[in-house]
C-alpha cells in the first residue's frame, strides 16, 4: 500500500509541477479576473479553485467529477 500511495503521489506531483498546469490565465484588468481571484482577502491565497485527485478508491462527491473545482 505504501508503494502504491507513493507512486500515486509522485504521479500527481509530476502532473502539477509546472506553473502553466495550475495557474489560471489572468485577464488584463481586475474586472476580467473576478471569476478567478477573490480580491477581498489580500492575506489569503486568492485563487477560488482547488486541485483534487482521485486514486479510484473514493466516488466523486455529489456526482461531480474530481479535478479542478470552484470553491
Amino acid at each position: 500500500m505504501t508503494s502504491q500511495l507513493q507512486g500515486e503521489l509522485l504521479y500527481v506531483l509530476d502532473c502539477i509541477n509546472t506553473p502553466e498546469n495550475y495557474l489560471p490565465e489572468l485577464g488584463s484588468s481586475q474586472a476580467d479576473c473576478e471569476s478567478l481571484i477573490d480580491f477581498s482577502m489580500p492575506e489569503v491565497s486568492p485563487y477560488r479553485f482547488k486541485l483534487a485527485y482521485n486514486t479510484g478508491t473514493r466516488p466523486a462527491l455529489s456526482g461531480k467529477p474530481l479535478g479542478v473545482r470552484r470553491f
